[in-house]
């Protein structure tokens, strides 16, 4: 399936995805339609194919119907996506030299949680300067994702647009 494709299907609708975890602590039913704004986001914001193919995201999710979801939405935008189900070791992420990590907090049978993880990468490297942006769906996510350096944060339920946008500033595309 082309960008394009991933596109046209985007932008008739994201239906239905649910799904509840084994913890109980989300039940995510949604119905995602694009605002008119997402349509020309890359028109309005000056985003380009050269500018956008080289950019690398690691995207890093445990519930299988978000993670794809993140991968549609930020390859329509023309970004090569890596996706993993359990956190990796700090070092993985530096060796790699990914341009934006897109890291959920509670990543059920993962080594440590994805708050740990941010921690621990921001600490072992403090020099580096990938951005992290913590997702979570819990009540105090931007908390935890302040506490262990994350660059940003990303409620789920997530607005498309608001994805797009923290993208886009985080790794310079704006």
């Amino acid at each position: 399936m082309s960008i394009n494709d991933n596109y046209d299907r985007i932008l008739a609708n994201i239906n239905a995805i649910i799904f509840e975890n084994k913890m109980g602590y989300l039940a995510f039913i949604s119905q995602i339609h694009l605002s008119p704004s997402f349509t020309d986001s890359r028109d309005r914001i000056g985003i380009t194919k050269s500018i956008t193919m080289e950019k690398r995201i690691l995207i890093i999710e445990d519930e299988k119907e978000i993670r794809e979801l993140f991968q549609i939405i930020l390859e329509t935008q023309n970004y090569q996506t890596t996706a993993l189900t359990h956190a990796p070791d700090p070092e993985y992420i530096l060796k790699e030299n990914f341009d934006l990590v897109l890291l959920d907090i509670r990543l059920l049978g993962s080594k440590y949680f994805g708050n740990v993880l941010c921690k621990m990468f921001k600490s072992k490297f403090p020099d580096n300067r990938i951005p992290i942006l913590l997702t979570s769906a819990e009540a105090n996510g931007d908390i935890l994702a302040k506490e262990c350096g994350a660059d940003d944060f990303l409620q789920k339920p997530f607005n498309i647009d608001e994805l797009i946008e923290k993208a886009h500033i985080l790794m310079g595309s704006y």
